[in-house]
């Protein structure tokens, strides 16, 4: 979830967790479209795209997010500024109660005096009656200077609340605006892949180097729009991607052109008439991109951008392909799994593994089942399996044994590293506390990831580790395997 993000707000309207997260992601990325955000989120919550969207238009409903129409609908959030409301006006109440309670406080006090008067021999008439007359005068001008000071905070609250509804109702002009930027990787990618999505008629990508998942989106779309053009511009590793660059290009409606080296920036036009743009950062979490569907925008990239880039980036060569024909029947309507399926038997999506000189490591994953999902367990094996110096990574979920006690004495025992991931699930698992024990026993290198350093294990908290990003996953995978390699004392050059 985004930081900053008032999530104690919407607690007291009774939303799920989902519509938590889903207005969050809103708040994070402003002027976002559906699609966007269910990329994003998908990567943190196994969620439906019509789930995504059930919610959107909820919260909308619900006045947490405001609608912007367009070509494409997008929505921003405007729960900050219930929050400045609610603020606001919680002070104001108890500003009020306050006066209530010294007036209150003051009138007992002025009653109690007068009951006293009348026990005072002493005293004449004429003295009572004056001093009775000062206290009514003093009681009138303290409720007096109250009522005025009520009033000057009820004035200024009401200026506040003023300020804040106007800021919200401002929100609108955003539909008029044509430019605005997001900040992050994760948004620019999941934005990228909105676009593929919607394409047309072509979209030109240009990448510093490849990143997978856009690979991936490419070819789930390239195979359903046969009639959309995809042009990538990036640089890669033939030793790695060159065998997915020769299976995607079989499609017939893909073109890469390969960087002489790493490029500086993202960038991307869609149906010349939606841009990106994104120079490069040293942190993902700095990464502002602008996009715009402004035709100035569009013609500075697609006329003088794009031109400078193929002329400093002449076209890979061309590798001979036998075409392979595939057969649709005319007008009939495949889901998307029945589209995976045939995919499958024309290409294979996954990186070519380096083959790697000197030794290599295998290591092994333990974590509660319960945090599958959000340490992207499977995600993470998967990409770190075609790191370099990497043999291979074995986790429960996929490589089970009926006999756990066996499982675990045979693969701890020929691990090189052990991968934990520290939760409180983890915390509380028998399994996970056997399994990183008999490492520790066996002096296996252990390497804690986590959220937060409470997770970690007592004995392991000397141990270094890495914080788990879920906002930068590129940044933890880069991360663990640099930590690998240096517990395991392999040689990475």
């Amino acid at each position: 979830m985004p930081k900053n993000f008032p999530k104690e707000l919407l607690l007291q309207y009774d939303l799920t967790k989902e519509e938590i997260l889903v207005c969050s992601y809103y708040y994070k990325v402003p002027n976002a479209t559906i699609s966007q955000i269910y990329y994003l989120i998908s990567q943190e919550l196994n969620i439906k795209f019509d789930a995504v969207e059930e919610i959107t238009y909820k919260l909308e409903d619900q006045g947490f997010l405001r609608k912007i129409e367009g070509n494409v609908d997008r929505w921003v959030c405007i729960a900050p500024y219930l929050g400045l409301f609610i603020d606001h006006t919680e002070d104001f109440i108890n500003k009020i109660q306050k006066f209530k309670d010294e007036m209150l406080s003051t009138q007992s006090k002025q009653f109690e005096i007068l009951s006293n008067i009348k026990n005072i021999k002493s005293k004449n008439i004429t003295d009572i009656v004056e001093e009775i007359k000062d206290i009514l005068a003093d009681f009138s001008l303290f409720f007096l200077e109250k009522i005025d000071d009520a009033c000057e905070i009820a004035e200024r609250n009401e200026k506040k609340l003023a300020e804040i509804y106007n800021a919200s109702v401002a929100i609108s002009e955003f539909a008029n605006l044509k430019t605005w930027q997001i900040l992050g990787r994760g948004a620019l990618i999941a934005t990228i892949k909105d676009m593929i999505s919607r394409s047309k008629s072509s979209i030109t990508i240009t990448l510093p180097t490849f990143a997978p998942e856009i690979l991936q989106s490419i070819s789930e779309f390239a195979y359903e729009k046969k009639t959309v053009n995809f042009i990538v511009n990036s640089y890669w590793d033939d030793n790695v991607y060159g065998e997915i660059v020769k299976k995607m290009e079989i499609f017939g409606n893909i073109k890469f052109q390969k960087l002489s080296q790493p490029g500086e920036y993202y960038a991307s036009i869609k149906d010349t008439e939606e841009v990106i743009l994104a120079p490069l950062t040293d942190s993902n979490e700095e990464l502002v991109s602008l996009i715009s569907t402004q035709q100035n925008y569009v013609r500075l990239v697609s006329q003088i951008i794009l031109p400078m880039l193929n002329i400093r980036s002449p076209s890979i060569e061309r590798m001979e392909i036998k075409k392979i024909k595939i057969r649709r029947p005319k007008f009939e309507k495949r889901s998307r799994e029945k589209i995976h399926q045939e995919m499958d038997s024309i290409m294979d999506f996954k990186p070519k593994k380096k083959v790697s000189g000197g030794n290599s490591v295998l290591a092994f994953v333990s974590y509660a089942i319960k945090d599958s999902n959000s340490f992207r367990i499977g995600e993470l094996v998967e990409n770190l399996k075609f790191y370099d110096k990497i043999e291979d990574v074995l986790y429960c979920e996929k490589d089970t044994r009926d006999n756990f006690v066996e499982y675990m004495n045979k693969y701890v025992g020929e691990c090189d590293v052990m991968i934990l991931f520290c939760s409180p699930n983890a915390l509380n698992s028998p399994f996970v506390e056997e399994e990183w024990m008999a490492a520790l026993a066996m002096k296996k290198p252990i390497i804690p990831v986590f959220t937060k350093l409470e997770h970690i294990p007592p004995l392991l908290k000397a141990r270094v580790g890495i914080q788990f990003d879920n906002f930068d996953f590129q940044k933890t995978l880069n991360e663990l395997h640099a930590l690998i390699l240096k517990k395991t004392k392999i040689n990475n050059e």
